[in-house]
């Protein structure tokens, strides 16, 4: 997670790349649908932590090798089926051919979209501002190993910097969040703030209380 503890999922595509029988692009937008819906499931919480962060690392991939089919599925994947879910997208190692060809595509997009995608040649000089260091992969400045599946989720703090994780984490949080929870509450005008109130999981006022913190008054 980055420092608003929202999600990061990397997308390296040099793996696509050098399995193109097995990672084609219906199994690739399989992959990336599957990997929204657990974090929907398990990592979002509405009012909370809606969106996420996505890196795609284009290390050893030439101009010519990019699977341009795959990430414009990917992309459209993302804009239409999950829109509002992608807080920021980071293009690293990209080779300069894709960094020109970006430049003549920006002006074509929104403002806000081109808020959201970001260029960064020097990953190790701006990811380790951005979040916790045991949160980020060596390659990119940190201290965690690369990992694929099963998704391994380093501890707090989640502060930017942060060197290690707690010692005595909480286990098993996600126990407090149930299907109803992740469906959230809509807003409407005139209603109360207890209204609005998540609902949690019976399991929940034992995770608040673990981690040392009152459950909300809804829990209980």
């Amino acid at each position: 997670r980055d420092e608003g503890l929202r999600p990061v999922m990397l997308l390296n595509v040099r793996v696509a790349t050098s399995h193109p029988d097995v990672l084609t692009p219906d199994r690739c937008l399989k992959l990336i649908a599957f990997c929204m819906e657990f974090a929907l499931r398990f990592l979002l919480l509405p009012g909370r932590v809606e969106s996420q962060v996505v890196i795609i690392d284009l290390k050893d991939v030439s101009a010519y090798g990019l699977p341009v089919s795959a990430l414009k599925g990917v992309i459209s994947l993302l804009g239409k089926h999950y829109v509002g879910r992608l807080y920021q997208m980071y293009v690293v190692n990209a080779p300069y051919l894709v960094t020109g060809l970006y430049s003549v595509v920006k002006p074509l997009l929104s403002d806000r979209q081109q808020n959201k995608i970001i260029f960064v040649s020097k990953p190790q000089d701006v990811f380790p501002k951005l979040m916790a260091l045991h949160q980020l992969d060596e390659c990119y400045g940190g201290s965690k190993k690369a990992s694929s599946y099963p998704f391994v989720m380093p501890p707090g703090p989640f502060t930017a910097g942060a060197k290690k994780p707690h010692d005595n984490p909480v286990k098993h949080c996600s126990s407090a969040v149930s299907r109803e929870t992740i469906l959230g509450r809509l807003w409407e005008r005139g209603l109360k703030a207890e209204d609005v109130e998540l609902p949690w999981s019976n399991e929940a006022p034992r995770v608040f209380r673990s981690a040392g913190v009152d459950p909300p008054p809804n829990c209980d």
